[in-house]
């Protein structure tokens, strides 16, 4: 997929990045900072909700947004914790590996990360946000399948990507809150599902 400038669209990884990083959440004061890790724990609370809901009435477009919120918000978690220090690829689904993966993994590494949060154990949490990547990621192409997951991620990268204008984004002067520039689109996911017939 291209920008509209007819750039290649990044990888839903580094267009979290470059979010972050124009909308001045990069670099971020760190693991120690309360604040950051109150806030971070709630976006991925958050986005779980969806998840749940979204399975819950069999919803495929909000599965799979669900399940692509998540990997965006533990990659901005890991970035804004500073606690990377190698990159993560997404990797590719070995429809013969035993990896067990759905939805009930995704609910046990959730625990395993609040826990992780409660322990105040850095490496606990740092653990489990790329076992949440890599299992959201791994479900999506489960549910669908790559050629699918990957156009959903470019959906959802070229949407996050398109709210900064002039290497910054537009915050509301009050709250903070990223706003939406004028023309900018939501992700079509149904859409991308559709291309493949699954609407």
């Amino acid at each position: 997929m291209t920008t509209t400038a007819g750039e290649q669209t990044p990888d839903i990884l580094t267009g979290t990045r470059l979010f972050m990083e124009a909308a001045g959440q990069l670099p971020s004061p760190g693991f120690a900072d309360a604040d950051i890790r109150t806030l971070r724990l709630s976006l991925l609370e958050e986005e779980f909700r969806e998840l749940l809901d979204a399975d819950e009435h069999d919803n495929m477009v909000e599965i799979a947004d669900a399940l692509l919120d998540i990997i965006v918000v533990a990659w901005g978690t890991i970035l804004a914790y500073g606690s990377y220090d190698v990159k993560l690829t997404i990797p590719p689904l070995r429809r013969d590996s035993v990896w067990v993966t759905g939805i009930g993994e995704i609910t046990r590494i959730m625990n395993d990360y609040r826990d992780g949060e409660s322990d105040n154990d850095e490496w606990k949490i740092s653990v489990n946000l790329y076992r949440l990547i890599r299992a959201a990621w791994r479900t999506l192409e489960l549910y669908f399948d790559e050629k699918v997951a990957l156009q959903c991620a470019d959906e959802v990268t070229r949407s996050n990507l398109a709210k900064i204008v002039d290497g910054k984004v537009i915050k509301h002067p009050e709250t903070g809150k990223v706003l939406k520039p004028e023309g900018w689109t939501a992700p079509n996911i149904a859409g991308a599902l559709a291309d493949y017939g699954w609407a």
